[in-house]
């Protein structure tokens, strides 16, 4: 048996804690202020890079001590704190990458396709490649199957007084024709891994027509990552871009689904919850065109854009207008 709780004793969380700021988004002078605490290439400056740093806001869920019982034992509870994560763009870490070249006139930077196994798909450029998954709360797809453009890259150094183009190399897309393009041979200085990057081809509502430019830029940019081009630790090698991406896959391909006419508070009350059952429903709708389009209309009607700034009632009552535009459209 336990007793009456102390008094609480949450730790008050706020400002800069490594390289993130909790619960207080920084001034610009902050950001310049830890920028250069970043160490970068000798000869690099950071007052050219610090206009390609950009800030990610998101929430962090973690449990606290709140207090402790007459046993002395902790009580816990969770907390959310916001967080502004800072990430460089694709265009600093390649404006970083061609400057380090340019210091170093011995050197010959490429940034170059991976040809994936089986070859490159038809139409597509050297290092692009096909991706589908299926499942069933994949997407709204007829027939589950969500599919993805792909983008592998790489980042060599070479030495430039050995560098050659090789003779014309050939290579087989998927329906077996033959392409030819020129490899640059010489003796590496620096090799690093290749990088990936998938985009959805079909978002929830239409096809994305620049799918095939995102994939590109995330893997270049995820490449210069892997050789260290402008990394801020704790960041990783993930770009702002793809950081920015993320709720939007979450949202498009999520996790397998509860029955789709359940109540919110059936399916959890926390708003993270209820978050997490609308997009589950959102993609069950999908198959459901004029059901989808007048719930997106009854959305606009009340200047409802997105699930991030929705909360408590408000959030709770989209959930149940769209569990019942579902049911009706099932019925």
């Amino acid at each position: 048996m336990t007793g009456t709780a102390t008094a609480p004793a949450v730790q008050v969380r706020k400002g800069r804690e490594g390289n993130r700021w909790i619960n207080e988004r920084p001034s610009a002078g902050d950001v310049v202020e830890w920028f250069k605490t970043i160490p970068l290439h000798e000869g690099m400056e950071h007052d050219d890079y610090i206009g390609g740093i950009t800030l990610i806001q998101s929430k962090e869920k973690s449990d606290a001590v709140v207090g402790f019982d007459d046993s002395g034992l902790p009580q816990i509870a969770e907390r959310k704190d916001l967080v502004y994560i800072p990430y460089a763009r694709v265009d600093s870490r390649i404006a970083y990458f061609w400057k380090l070249m340019e210091k170093h006139p011995e050197w010959v930077g490429v940034i170059e396709p991976v040809a994936p196994e089986g070859g490159t798909a038809l139409g597509l450029p050297p290092g692009f490649f096909r991706f589908s998954v299926k499942g069933p709360a994949a997407s709204g797809a007829p027939d589950g199957v969500v599919n993805y453009v792909g983008c592998s890259m790489r980042v060599r150094i070479l030495e430039r007084s050995t560098v050659t183009f090789g003779e014309e190399v050939k290579r087989v897309d998927d329906n077996g024709r033959p392409h030819l393009h020129r490899v640059m041979r010489g003796t590496p200085i620096f090799e690093y891994p290749h990088a990936s990057k998938i985009v959805q081809v079909v978002g929830k509502y239409d096809v994305d027509h620049f799918s095939v430019m995102k994939a590109e830029t995330g893997a270049i940019g995820r490449a210069l990552g892997m050789a260290g081009m402008l990394v801020i630790p704790g960041s990783g090698v993930a770009t702002a871009e793809d950081m920015q991406e993320v709720p939007t896959a979450a949202a498009t391909s999520p996790a397998a689904a509860p029955p789709a006419q359940l109540p919110p508070e059936q399916v959890g009350e926390s708003d993270d919850d209820i978050r997490a059952h609308v997009a589950r429903n959102l993609t069950e709708l999908a198959k459901y065109p004029e059901a989808l389009a007048q719930f997106q209309e009854w959305a606009r009607g009340r200047g409802l854009t997105t699930l991030d700034g929705l909360e408590g009632a408000n959030l709770k009552g989209v959930a149940r207008k769209l569990d019942r535009s579902l049911h009706e459209a099932k019925s």
